[in-house]
């Protein structure tokens, strides 16, 4: 009965012993995830019934998240170097969900507003090219209105030295004329 005794207590230190050190291996889980580190792991070996499936849920969740944050970290690092065509693709439930659900919305969102931007910008660069070439056009028309200008006040001086030539030319005539008629 004696051994007996020594054999239960045994066994039952060796059950707090185990207990505790799977209370430890679960708060040095938690407290990784609650700053951040969702890679720790519970170890399944040597554990079984509940004290197992508690490791299985708790690694289970820790993938789960993990999984979550590389996605979402993955994807707002392809929008940070502009690449708009990232989206979570991975099945997600509950408030990941929604998470997936909105960090892929917000993507389609950015590349809808600048594929809009581009084609704004392609317009505008159109708009631009046709004033430019209206503008070469209207230099074009308006050096030839000058060279029209000067050729027509070039010929304008050369009309008016031979108007003056022929009102000299009629004095000296009216002048021969007038001596004419006095022989």
């Amino acid at each position: 009965a004696e051994s007996e005794q020594r054999a239960r207590a045994e066994a039952e230190r060796r059950q707090r012993e185990l207990e505790e050190s799977f209370g430890r291996e679960i708060k040095g889980v938690v407290d990784a995830a609650a700053a951040g580190d969702f890679g720790q792991r519970i170890p399944v070996e040597g554990k079984r019934g509940l004290m197992q499936k508690l490791a299985l849920g708790v690694n289970q969740m820790g993938e789960m998240v993990q999984a979550a944050a590389l996605d979402l970290g993955a994807m707002l690092r392809g929008l940070a170097e502009g690449d708009l065509s990232h989206r979570i693709v991975k099945d997600y439930r509950g408030q990941l969900g929604e998470l997936k659900a909105n960090a892929n919305a917000t993507a389609e969102k950015l590349a809808e507003i600048v594929g809009e931007i581009q084609a704004a910008t392609g317009e505008v660069s159109n708009a631009a090219a046709e004033i430019s070439g209206g503008n070469d056009d209207l230099s074009q028309r308006t050096e030839q209105a000058s060279s029209n200008l000067e050729e027509t006040a070039a010929s304008m001086e050369q009309m008016a030295a031979t108007v003056k030539q022929n009102a000299e030319n009629a004095g000296k005539a009216d002048e021969l004329s007038a001596s004419a008629n006095q022989i």
